[in-house]
């Protein structure tokens, strides 16, 4: 099967995107070694990561974009649905802010502080 969109990380994770019905995302280490894959219950039309590395977030026809986690590929964050597909996804330079442009032609603005959300896993990863 052949990926329909690819990104790299900062520590140089591949991740990857195959599309058939629903959808597959599979990590890979730089050498090439699967990582961790998940199905999902989405076809995923755009996908980007934060600077360091640590998220991945998705959006596609499920109308709502979710943070996930690059190590589990678990979502960490469900943000509010949209009113159609999203399209395209951005960060704001200070991660605080994620802009959704839609397959209608309009763009949500979300509140999503990726540091408050980096340091919330690592205080709780400690006590599992």
């Amino acid at each position: 099967m052949i990926p329909s969109s690819i990104l790299i990380t900062k520590r140089c994770e591949i991740v990857a995107h195959y599309a058939d019905q629903s959808g597959y995302l599979a990590v890979f280490s730089a050498n090439g070694d699967i990582m961790i894959t998940q199905e999902l219950q989405e076809q995923v039309l755009s996908m980007i990561c934060d600077r360091e590395g640590n998220f991945l977030i998705t959006g596609g026809f499920n109308l709502t974009p979710v943070v996930r986690s690059i190590k589990t590929l678990s979502p960490v964050l469900r943000l509010a649905p949209c009113q159609s597909a999203v399209r395209v996804l951005s960060l704001s330079q200070d991660q605080r802010f994620l802009i959704a442009g839609l397959t209608n032609g309009t763009i949500n603005i979300y509140p999503v502080d990726l540091r408050r959300i980096v340091g919330d896993n690592y205080a709780t990863a400690g006590k599992q």
